[in-house]
Order: C-alpha cells, then structure tokens, then sequence
C-alpha cells in the first residue's frame, strides 16, 4: 500500500511540475541534464561489461534524448561514441583519450534504453543497439 501512495506521489508530482504535458509522453530533454548523463553512464558501463571488446568506450556526443513516465523514468538516448586506449580493469574512463588511429578508433552511434525505477530501487538496460 505505502509503494501504492508513493507511486502516486511520484506522478502528482511529475505532472505538475511539467504542467499541461501528456503523462507517460515522452519528452525531449537537454543533454546536459544531470539524469540523462547518469542514465548515459549506466548504459556505457552494461555496454563495456557486455562487449568482447579489450578497451572501453566512452561517449563523444549526445545526439538527443528523451525521458517518459512508464513504470519508472525511461530515458531514450542516440549516441557517438568511440573506443579509448583504456583497457577494461581502468576504472576513471572519463579521462581515458581516444584511440587515434581509425582502425582502432571504432566510432559508433548507439541507440540506449535506460529505465530508472527509483522507487524500486531498479535500473536497467531496455535496449543496446550500436552500428
């Protein structure tokens, strides 16, 4: 019952403070916005931990993104990114430099799903898709 009422708090809340928006539309955001750079970090590091890959990647733009109200906050993001010289046991790979030869460099643009249920304590991957 008290996860019911927060639920429902949760969606007062978000509906007022984005006014005359349809609740559960999604809704462009900037990409400087602090949520969507968590959501881009957790989706990186499932996209490191996943891939057969011996060196990590790290965003090089946000192209956009979108947050909707579903059974948390879906974040949907369209990104670049590109392979760094850091290998996977380095830990600050904000500061790791990209490869700079083309062939290792391995740029992409990726399509992430990040679903934030913090009520829940629950994050994860919807979708991975990079080409």
């Amino acid at each position: 019952m008290a996860k019911l009422l927060y639920a429902a708090a949760v969606l007062l809340l978000f509906a007022a403070c984005y006014g005359a928006m349809l609740v559960g539309a999604p809704r462009e955001l900037s990409v400087d916005d602090e949520n969507v750079k968590d959501a881009l970090k957790y989706a990186m590091y499932e996209y490191n931990k996943a891939n057969n890959d011996m060196f990590q990647s790290r965003p090089v733009k946000v192209h956009n993104a979108t947050v909707q109200l579903v059974n948390g906050l879906k974040y949907d993001m369209n990104v670049e990114i590109r392979r760094t010289v850091c290998k996977k046991t380095t830990t600050a790979i904000n500061e790791c430099p990209f490869h700079e030869e083309p062939s290792l460099a391995k740029a992409k643009t990726c399509h992430f799903i990040v679903v934030n249920c913090k009520w829940a304590s629950k994050i994860y991957t919807e979708k991975v898709e990079c080409q």
